[in-house]
Formats: structure tokens, sequence, C-alpha cells
């Protein structure tokens, strides 16, 4: 099994631990998987944050330790031939908010965050991105395009029918709207003299384009402080600027 994070902090976990139940694939991932043992404190209501998927519906099949019990029967190839394309373990993975409450609160520090990456990693390579993924992955590009998202949005935050779409096709609930784009979009500083000392401010595609009033107040205080500010952008092909992304 090829990972695409690296796992080799693990190791040695588990190593001459006759009761570790480290699964036949996955090398040090699998190990990362087994640090569980089972104690099932991530199956209480205690006070604490882990696990939040179980704290919501109380199903034992929705906590961390059911989700190790899952990945070790995957890796172990006991689920037949889907393996990580199981309905079940794609529900319970898909459940975890990656809170990082496990990798705190449990005592062998059960890393589900990171876990989950790896096993999403995996998932894609076999089955592709989605829809959703896609665009949520790509929306930085989306935003420079003209404004036909904007007005998609726009239309879709008003009119319950597409909303219901969105749900059906994206999975985006109906319930919520969604934050909708402000034009005109951050404008570039003024050139300042060359007796200002420069400074580069990094402006993301979320400060850009949905709060372009935050991103103008830091532009603006760097200015009266004696500062030419630049935006950090990369340069394409053509000698265009882009603006950069997270």
């Amino acid at each position: 099994m090829k990972t695409y994070l690296d796992w080799s902090d693990y190791a040695d976990a588990g190593m001459g631990d006759a009761y570790a139940d480290i699964p036949k694939h996955g090398g040090d991932f699998a190990k990362a998987v087994a640090v569980c043992i089972n104690s099932r404190q991530c199956e209480t209501l205690n006070k604490g944050v882990m696990c939040p998927s179980y704290r919501l519906h109380e199903d034992g099949q929705l906590s961390t330790g059911a989700r190790v019990r899952l990945l070790k029967a995957a890796l172990n190839g006991t689920l037949g031939h889907v393996d990580l394309l199981d309905p079940q373990l794609i529900q319970a993975m898909e459940l975890c908010v990656s809170c990082k409450g496990c990798k705190r609160e449990c005592e062998s520090n059960v890393d589900m965050a990171r876990i989950k990456i790896e096993y999403l990693a995996q998932l894609n390579a076999r089955t592709g991105l989605s829809l959703r993924a896609r665009l949520f992955s790509e929306l930085p590009k989306w935003l420079l395009k003209p404004g036909w998202l904007t007005r998609l949005i726009s239309w879709r935050n008003r009119h319950r029918v597409l909303a219901q779409l969105g749900q059906s096709v994206l999975g985006i609930s109906a319930c919520t709207k969604l934050p909708e784009v402000v034009r005109p979009p951050l404008s570039l500083p003024v050139e300042a003299g060359a007796d200002k000392r420069p400074v580069v401010l990094f402006v993301d595609t979320f400060s850009r384009h949905y709060s372009p009033d935050v991103a103008q107040a830091a532009i603006d205080v760097l200015d009266a402080a004696g500062y030419a500010v630049k935006l950090a952008a990369s340069r394409l092909e053509d000698g265009e600027a882009r603006p950069l992304c997270c």
C-alpha cells in the first residue's frame, strides 16, 4: 500500500507487543491506526471534546474506536473485495469532523484527523475527486472568472428549488445560505513613493472576495505606518499577476 503522508514516526509503534493487533497491510499507517487500545473512552459523554459524532448521535459506530475497528478490518482485507470502499467505513470516516479531540484526550493519542487525511487520499486515488470536492478546491480559480458564480450563489440563496438541487447534487444543506462574493473585490494598493519601506501582504481568496474591507483596513494601517504595500501574487506566463491562495 502506497501512502500519501509520511507515517515514519509510527515505525516502532506496537513492535514486540503481541496484543498490538497491527493490520496486515498499510505499513506504518496501519501502526498509526493500531495505537488505539479499544478503551472506548471516545464512547462516553464525560467532559471533553471526544468524540463529537458519537456525542451527537450516541451511536457506537460513529466513535473514534469504531472507525479504528473498521479501518483495521479494511486493512486486513476482511470487509470483502471493496476494502476502503466499504459503505459503512465511508460513512463513519465522513462523519469524523477532524477536531483532534482524540489526539489530545485519548490515552493512546489516536490522531484520527491525520488518519482521515490519508484515508481520503486513498479513497480519491480509487474513485477520483467528487464534483463537490472539485468545486471547493478550485474556488480560487472560479472566483477569478467573470461573475457567473456570484450570480449563481445569489440565485441559490434566494430560490428554494436551487438550494434543494445543491443539496441533492453537492450535499450542501439547503437550510444554510452560502456566503456571497463582495463586488468589486479588493483593489490593488496605489504605487507608493520610494521613501516608504516595502512590505508584502498576503491576502487569501476569502479575504479578497468575501471580506475585502478587512484586507483594506490592513493595507490602510500599514500605509499609515509608513510602509509601501504590495500584495503577494504569482506571475503567469503571459505576464499577468494572479492572486495567491492558502
